[in-house]
């Protein structure tokens, strides 16, 4: 027997006693009685290799009520890797060999524990936590040496210049739905976490990017849903290959013509932006995204400047009322202007023969150049 969990509910006798073997790739599920009904709410999940426990999970259905978990070890060679628990109460002991933990819907004491423990401090490399009940601080995060990815996803989570504590081996920091408002002397160190290469803000109050200069390792960039209105910092950023701005007050995309090896660039549902011409200077650009938005027609050289270009999606633009300025996007795989105003094609498509799907649904196109459409490219399927 490698591996035994108990589990009791509110404190009181054991319910449930799970023994995992030595089984090559194997996952063993087993649902408890839990509660005074008696009915199955709890489920233990291990995944094993070998002699290994490759992840746990813990997670309790029904309504009412927290977990108590205590935790045994038999072997040395037990070494479970991840570790995902909801809906803990208290945690009285720890396996210090986990190097990724996941905790949803925990009361502050039972993540206390877990975060206090120096075995545990010495080891984890990936830390999400989401749903707590009560007000914790970031300098609990501050042992964490080897920590390399970091999710936060509570507003609960009070957020402070401890986070410059944090691992210089944190390559992925997630605050997304926290109360952070600035980044400016608040988040990192250039100098300390020049590993970080993906950042997500989405649904935050942080309204600038003033702050990230000098994080030239950064390729990944989320702050949808957020309150962000500047973006000029991006001008130092010139590695950055992701950005996900959707449902931000931006209206000027200067900042991205510094930023030429962006591949991705997700605008939806940005109400105040009216052009995307300063991305004539990424040439690099495989997927655009502006739906919902009041972006005028493309530059007339924009698909000749973008020959990576495979996916675009300007969905409910009513300002786009041709797609001529696509000519030259020779990699074209995509295009979507679903519930639009497009009223031409352009014969955009002579210049796109891996054109797949060209979506323009409610559009006014003349049915002749749909059939010239089938005609110059048989495998595109139009609607």
């Amino acid at each position: 027997m490698d591996f035994v969990l108990a589990v009791s509910y509110f404190d009181r006798c054991p319910l449930a006693l799970s023994a995992v073997g030595p089984f090559l790739r194997s996952v063993v599920e087993e649902s408890v009685p839990c509660g005074y009904d008696m009915k199955p709410h709890l489920r233990i999940t291990a995944e094993c290799s070998g002699r290994q426990i490759r992840s746990c999970e813990v997670r309790k259905g029904g309504a009412g009520g927290l977990l108590r978990v205590v935790w045994w070890w038999l072997e040395r060679d037990t070494r479970p890797v991840s570790m995902r628990l909801h809906s803990l109460q208290v945690v009285t002991s720890f396996p210090s060999c986990t190097i990724e933990l996941r905790i949803k819907k925990a009361e502050t004491r039972a993540l206390k524990a877990v975060l206090q423990d120096e075995r545990i401090q010495r080891q984890l490399e990936t830390l999400v936590v989401g749903e707590i009940t009560g007000r914790l601080d970031f300098t609990l995060l501050s042992p964490f040496s080897r920590l390399v990815e970091l999710e936060i996803r509570s507003s609960l989570f009070t957020v402070s210049n401890a986070t410059a504590l944090l691992s210089g081996h944190l390559t992925t920091l997630d605050l997304s739905h926290t109360n952070v408002t600035t980044i400016a002397g608040l988040l990192l160190r250039p100098n300390r976490h020049r590993r970080l290469t993906t950042l997500r803000l989405n649904q935050t109050r942080v309204e600038s990017l003033a702050g990230l200069e000098g994080f030239t390792a950064l390729r990944e960039l989320y702050a949808c849903q957020s309150a962000l209105r500047d973006i000029s910092a991006l001008r130092s950023l010139p590695g950055l290959r992701v950005l996900n701005l959707s449902e931000t007050a931006i209206a000027d995309l200067e900042p991205l013509a510094h930023c030429p090896l962006l591949e991705e660039v997700m605008l939806s549902s940005c109400r105040h932006l009216t052009t995307v011409d300063p991305l004539a200077a990424v040439p690099a650009l495989r997927c655009l995204t502006v739906d919902h938005t009041p972006v005028q027609n493309l530059p007339d050289t924009f698909g000749a400047s973008h020959t990576l270009l495979e996916h675009i999606s300007f969905n409910s633009c009513p300002f786009i009322t041709t797609l001529a300025p696509l000519r030259g996007a020779v990699s074209l795989k995509t295009v979507s202007a679903v519930r639009g105003y497009v009223d031409t094609l352009g014969r955009f498509y002579v210049d796109s023969p891996r054109l797949e799907i060209l979506r323009l649904l409610f559009c006014p196109i003349p049915k002749e150049e749909f059939e010239e459409l089938r005609v110059a490219n048989p495998n595109c399927m139009a609607y």
